[in-house]
């Protein structure tokens, strides 16, 4: 895929050439930081090549390497961030997903340098990818460092709906269903706290004061009903917050859950350990990346958040896709999936490209059997045959038109079953 644009990659490039300048006590403070971070070059490049299996653009060594290593540390005569523009590491005219695993890599916290202002330079480049409908986020820790993957860009909602709004004639017709332990409102109830900050708020006559997020979240869900507890076998308002979550209805609990989501400026973290918590209790849900609880009972494949596949834009692309499915959107599913699919071909690039990569993939699903071999390479071709012909992207033209829902929901199914087995093997 080929969403970035070579005007955003080359602004990125232009921070790591020239830095960036920051207004600072009436002075401006150019600040620059190498993409290597604390590593020598070599020993990151060496992170994403095999630099010992890449061509030698100087006939004097037998691979990539060597000639870096020439040109960088012995005559040192490459010009800086010379990388960029070497369509060996195909950053400039390669697939997304190869510009992305390189940024990500320069915030690794084996590589960034944590004394030099590294996340001036991360937002910046969030910024820039903005437009291009990426992001950078963290996904886990290592020794209490984030770790950054990417994933595409996603608003966040504008408007606070709670669960059991969106979800209110399902649940008064019984559709959905929902019990949570007192094991579960424990816990859950110790991540509130966890994430519990304080707020300044700023009120219409411009007094100051502050409220715990609790409170917040609370007041979100006021917009839409009062809080309700059961107390001496009455349901009575709440006035207390720890009372509020161990005695409420199991749908006002995700309501907060939700609220928490929709009002921490980055709820990456808080989601995951969310996702946990639903995982370890067999709840049939999760919350999705727009901070909203959806079912997922009904997966085909399992994404665990702690070890994500290879391909973080991969597991993007197929969580959007199963969240418009599951809203009905069958047209906007099956395009999301094809785009996973593509990148799905990608899954051992760019150390192979994406032929190679997809024959490897085969092989290793496959596992050694001819017979299935044959019969997953011929699905490979259909599924990439179905992608060519049929009008899968909307703004493709000159293609068959796919008018009836049955059919996209066909397409969806049989793509993904393909995809979440390869995964399952991959994994």
């Amino acid at each position: 895929m080929n969403k970035i644009s070579k005007l955003t990659k080359r602004d990125i490039f232009d921070l790591f050439d020239n830095g960036i300048n920051q207004d600072e006590f009436f002075d401006v403070v150019t600040y620059t930081y190498p993409y290597y971070g604390r590593l020598e070059e070599i020993e990151f490049l060496e992170r994403l090549y095999d630099l010992e299996n890449m061509e030698s653009m100087d006939s004097r060594f037998p691979n990539a390497k060597g000639d870096i290593w020439q040109h960088t540390i012995n005559n040192d005569d490459y010009p800086a961030n010379w990388v960029f523009k070497d369509d060996r590491f195909q950053l400039l005219n390669g697939d997304d997903a190869i510009f992305l695993n390189f940024i990500c890599e320069i915030f690794h916290p084996e590589v960034r340098d944590e004394h030099r202002n590294w996340k001036l330079f991360l937002d910046e480049i969030n910024r820039l990818l903005m437009y291009d409908a990426y992001e950078l986020y963290p996904y886990k820790q290592i020794s209490g460092r984030e770790v950054f993957t990417w994933r595409n860009y996603l608003e966040k909602n504008s408007y606070f709906i709670p669960y059991s709004m969106r979800h209110k004639m399902q649940i008064k017709n019984k559709d959905i269903k929902l019990r949570l332990s007192k094991v579960f409102r424990y816990q859950v109830l110790q991540l509130f706290k966890e994430y519990d900050e304080q707020r300044a708020i700023t009120d219409e006559t411009n007094y100051n004061y502050w409220k715990h997020l609790s409170e917040i979240a609370m007041e979100e869900i006021e917009k839409f009903y009062i809080p309700k507890n059961f107390k001496d076998n009455e349901y009575v308002p709440a006035t207390n917050f720890e009372f509020f979550i161990d005695n409420t209805s199991p749908f006002s609990v995700l309501d907060v859950i939700e609220a928490f989501a929709y009002l921490l400026e980055d709820n990456s973290l808080y989601r995951d350990k969310v996702n946990s918590l639903f995982s370890y209790h067999k709840l049939g849900i999760t919350l999705n990346n727009n901070g909203e609880i959806i079912n997922a009972s009904d997966k085909l494949f399992r994404l665990n958040p702690a070890q994500p596949i290879k391909e973080p834009g991969l597991e993007e692309l197929l969580i959007i896709s199963e969240e418009e499915y599951k809203k009905g959107n069958y047209s906007d599913a099956v395009e999301k999936l094809w785009d996973a699919f593509e990148r799905l071909k990608t899954y051992y690039s760019p150390s192979l490209n994406k032929k190679q990569s997809a024959e490897k993939i085969v092989e290793n699903v496959a596992k050694g059997d001819e017979d299935f071999q044959k019969m997953f390479n011929n699905e490979f071709k259909k599924l990439t045959d179905i992608g060519n012909d049929f009008r899968i992207r909307h703004h493709e033209i000159n293609k068959i038109d796919i008018s009836e829902e049955i059919h996209y929901q066909y397409f969806y199914k049989r793509c993904m079953a393909l995809i979440s087995t390869i995964l399952k093997i991959l994994k």
